[in-house]
């Protein structure tokens, strides 16, 4: 007889196999191989015909208004307003976290000794002016998970262009 462990175990595995199975089926569609790097180097992806860069007219004018503000104070330099700044509406932020806490026992033993214990967990957050996604994966460092998430991240990125 299987314990309700075993069967969310077994159903977790069936989940993560199906979702690994449609990544690289949509990476392959587009033009990357199953590890998610690209097949030809000479090929660029996402590029449109939008400007996605704040117009450096209005970059100036907003250093020039802050550089009035402050007076004798410290200054943004023109050399620092001729980078590329992309417009943040048009941006997707990615950032992983690994989060690792101590274990907490409900009940200890007087004379016990303290083993220390972690739980480790890794979050993506991919996010932009429209839409915010957490992945969620136990242990991915240490488990190799990395390199598996960031496939599930690029997929992502390039079902949505």
């Amino acid at each position: 007889m299987r314990t309700l462990s075993s069967i969310v175990e077994t159903e977790a595995n069936k989940i993560t196999d199906h979702v690994n199975s449609k990544v690289e089926r949509i990476l392959e569609d587009s033009r990357f191989n199953k590890e998610g790097v690209p097949q030809k180097h000479d090929i660029t992806y996402g590029i449109n015909e939008r400007n996605i860069c704040i117009d450096q007219v209005i970059i100036k004018r907003a250093q020039q208004r802050y550089n009035e503000s402050v007076g004798d104070g410290v200054k943004i330099a023109d050399s620092q307003c001729m980078k590329f700044y992309v417009n943040p509406k048009e941006a997707t932020n990615i950032s992983i976290d690994d989060v690792s806490v101590k274990k907490q026992v409900m009940h200890r033993q007087k004379n016990e000794q303290k083993s220390l214990k972690y739980v480790r967990n890794t979050v993506v957050h991919v996010e932009n002016s429209k839409e915010r996604y957490y992945l969620n994966a136990l242990d991915i460092v240490l488990n190799g998970w990395l390199k598996e998430i960031s496939k599930v991240v690029l997929t992502k990125l390039v079902m949505n262009g």
